[in-house]
């Protein structure tokens, strides 16, 4: 039996304090305990001063904040500010809530089995050491040879990619590497590895693919020229042995129109078909690189075999680099989970390899494993069945063909339609820097969906079209503003026209079906290129529905005609945007509540009117000279359709309602409507 590089502390030696946070002493007092519990104390004078002197716990715990705190000894030993955590699985850390320290974590670890502190590795100062690189290669191996689950490569090369040459040295080489090479054009190694890269552009990319340098490219790219995470991709990918990278601004020619939406229509299967994706987690632009110098450990002087290292990064690491990918509410530390293009670069990827500015992640579809060896933080295995990720892997494995969802089932438990609107609300809170990319940026996703769920519309799909449109902005801490819309070219009836804002639907227990008031008439989008799934240059949507008039008053509407006032008529809409749309005038005294459907609540306690849940669309008249205008600057119809351009309406908000709005027991009539408001069943065009 090797010999260990510690000695161990005599229980005799070790405080109460620290018998109760020992990891012997949580597994016999509390072996039932959940995998979760967490104990917790401030590191206090008052509390372990009687303590602190005789104990080898305590003093390494001493000595590990004496490393890292910027406070001085008397602030250390009064303040009430530093907390050890301590938790059965990830062992002790420590945070530094004192104003000086920034909240930052450290963490005591050893390399081998200790008692009282958790076996953990050595986190190499550089990405780039042999150390690193192994782990990779291994990880790398041990997926393609032992997960069945996970896709088998080569696969075929996309367009374009960049060719860093053959790995062997020749006698001669034709030209110098790297270089852009066009697939089409040799047909001998088409289907080869490639690595494709998922990066936050920043501000812009210095060097890209145009048409101008598109023949200098074929011939030689400029190493000097490129971004600094340009050039450690290709380090990394050469490092590695993989001869291909596909980068979308040296990949895409950025200046043709035609070559950009070509490509762009591609990008699931470009993601889908890579080796791996490698994820710059940290990066706030093309130029800031991720192979830069990563935080050192230090040995702790009192314990011979025990380290510590400051641990803020790897938390953050561990918390966003395995099973999620953003949830609305969050404010996300890493960089590239706030960006648009990004969210579909890594839920497309069957393979990530995450670097974080603390460690390097890697995920697929059987396991997630990182550098630090903290499995119980990272929660290592395949995808749990919860996860966006995992439910995605559904739509890209499953055949078309072999779709064994009933055509009869309501839309309201259709797997397909509940994994879109999941996928919708984690998206929509990233940031584009175009406008025009909202849809682009979602476009590979929502081309796997294609057949299953109708015809696609702007974010919305035409078997789920009523469903879709109750769509509603999320009003929370950190959203408290509605968004803004930028311009109409994505129609105001689809969650897309909102810029950044969180959206959702509420998915209640309601009756599985619903009673729809609302009846689609027609329903158009106009593309800007040959794909569906991209930008759009607007659209529109004809319905019939009960409405009645509203008037505005701030955040609340009141109806504008009402038989019975004694009952409540003031009502708080969910506001898509903030203020009036700047593209279209409208009339605000013309605002439209467009019923959709009053769904029974299951499990409800008393058969009455409160029973059910109305949801209205808020709608604003667009006047008719604005809509025609709008209309030939779109090419839609609108100049040949007078009616429809009378009865032309924006969406400015939603209203989900269960007083005193509702129906006859039955389930037949609009009791509140029939006895309060005064309606009529119209023909609207929303746009």
């Amino acid at each position: 039996m090797p010999q260990k590089m510690h000695q161990e502390p005599h229980d005799s030696t070790i405080c109460a304090i620290c018998t109760d946070f020992s990891l012997l002493s949580h597994k016999s007092t509390h072996p039932n305990s959940p995998s979760w519990a967490v104990q917790r104390w401030s590191f206090s004078n008052k509390l372990i001063q009687p303590q602190r002197m005789g104990c080898p716990i305590l003093k390494a715990i001493e000595e590990a904040l004496k490393l890292f705190s910027p406070l001085s000894g008397e602030q250390m030993a009064s303040t009430e500010d530093i907390v050890v955590d301590y938790s059965y699985q990830c062992g002790i850390s420590i945070k530094y809530g004192h104003p000086l320290c920034d909240n930052r974590y450290t963490e005591i670890y050893s390399l081998e089995d200790y008692t009282h502190f958790q076996k953990r590795n050595h986190i190499p100062s550089s990405a780039l050491s042999e150390t690193t690189l192994s782990n990779i290669a291994n990880w790398i191996l041990d997926c393609d040879t032992t997960h069945s689950s996970c896709p088998k490569f080569p696969q075929t090369l996309p367009t374009r990619v960049i060719d860093l040459g053959p790995s062997t040295n020749q006698a001669a080489i034709e030209k110098p590497y790297p270089r852009l090479y066009t697939t089409r054009d040799h047909d001998y190694s088409k289907n080869s590895r490639y690595i494709s890269l998922s990066h936050c552009w920043g501000q812009g990319v210095p060097m890209k693919t145009l048409t101008s340098n598109l023949a200098l490219f074929h011939n030689t790219i400029p190493l000097n020229g490129l971004p600094r995470t340009f050039q450690d991709t290709l380090n990394i990918s050469k490092r590695l042995g993989i001869r291909y990278v596909w980068i979308d601004a040296l990949c895409i020619v950025q200046d043709d129109q035609k070559d950009w939406h070509k490509e762009a229509s591609s990008m699931a299967s470009i993601y889908e078909r890579s080796a791996f994706t490698i994820c710059v987690m940290n990066g706030m632009s093309s130029d800031s690189g991720f192979l830069s110098k990563r935080s050192q450990y230090h040995m702790i002087p009192s314990m011979k075999g025990l380290f510590v290292r400051l641990a803020t990064g790897l938390k953050d690491a561990h918390r966003f680099g395995s099973r999620r990918l953003y949830v609305s509410g969050d404010k996300p530390e890493a960089i590239l989970l706030s960006r648009a293009w990004t969210f579909q670069e890594q839920l497309l990827s069957p393979r990530l390899l995450s670097f974080f500015d603390s460690e390097v992640i890697w995920s697929c579809n059987t396991s997630t494993v990182c550098e630090c060896g903290n499995p119980w933080d990272l929660k290592t295995g395949s995808w749990e069945p919860s996860s966006l990720k995992y439910e995605y892997g559904r739509i890209q494995n499953e055949n078309l063909t072999e779709i064994k969802i009933p055509t009869s089932i309501p839309m309201m438990i259709n797997p397909d339609w509940r994994l879109w609107q999941k996928i919708v609300e984690q998206y929509s809170p990233r940031i584009v820097s175009f406008q025009k990319d909202r849809l682009w940026a979602l476009s590979g996703i929502a081309r796997t969906f294609s057949g299953r769920l109708g015809n696609y519309h702007a974010g919305l799909w035409s078997d789920s079209i009523l469903e879709g449109l109750e769509w509603k902005r999320l009003e929370d801490c950190f959203n408290p503003e509605p968004g803004h819309r930028l311009n109409l070219s994505i129609p105001t009836w689809s969650w897309a026209s909102v810029d950044q804002n969180p959206v959702w639907w509420d998915r209640h227990s309601w009756d599985l079906e619903p009673i729809w008031n609302a009846e689609v008439r027609d329903i158009k989008t106009f593309s800007v290129s040959e794909d569906p799934f991209g930008e759009t240059s607007g659209g529109y949507i004809s319905l019939r529905s009960k409405c009645f008039k509203f008037i505005r008053r701030g955040d609340e509407l009141e109806p504008a005609e009402r038989i019975d006032y004694e009952l409540p008529g003031l009502y708080r809409f969910n506001k898509d945007v903030t203020g009036s749309d700047t593209i279209i005038s409208t009339n605000p005294q013309e605002v439209l509540g467009c019923i959709l459907r009053c769904a029974e609540i299951l499990n409800a306690d008393s058969r009455n009117d409160q029973d059910f849940i109305v949801t209205l669309l808020v709608l604003e008249k667009v006047e008719p000279s604005n809509a025609q205008s709008f209309s030939q600057e779109h090419c839609w119809p609108f100049s040949m359709n007078t009616n429809m351009a009378q009865s032309c309406y924006k969406r400015i908000g939603f209203i989900e309602t269960n007083s005193p709005i509702g129906y006859s027991h039955g389930g037949k009539e609009l009791t509140y409507f029939h006895n309060v408001l005064r309606w009529e069943e119209i023909d609207i065009t929303i746009i």
